[in-house]
C-alpha cells in the first residue's frame, strides 16, 4: 500500500506489535501507525521486500536496515 509520495527513511516497531513509527517520506516528518489498522507481520513484509527488491538483502543492507538479527536469506 502506498502511503506517501515518496519512500519513508525508516520504520520501528513498538515490543508490543500493535504500533509501528516511520520517518522521512516527502514531509520529513514521523508518522505513527496501529497495526490493527494496517496488517503487519514478519512473513508478509518479507515476502513484500522480496516481490519489491526481487532479490535477498546485502550483508551491507541488512546490517543497516535489521537490527537484532543476524543475516539471513528470506526469498526464495
Amino acid at each position: 500500500m502506498l502511503v506517501a509520495a515518496a519512500p519513508d527513511a525508516s520504520i520501528a516497531f513498538d515490543r508490543s506489535g500493535q504500533r509501528f513509527a516511520t520517518a522521512g517520506g516527502p514531509e520529513g516528518g514521523l508518522k505513527l501507525w496501529f497495526t490493527s489498522l494496517w496488517p503487519v507481520n514478519p512473513a508478509a513484509l518479507e515476502n513484500h521486500a522480496c516481490t519489491i527488491a526481487g532479490r535477498n538483502l546485502t550483508h551491507e543492507e541488512w546490517s543497516r536496515f535489521i537490527t537484532g538479527y543476524s543475516h539471513s536469506q528470506v526469498c526464495p
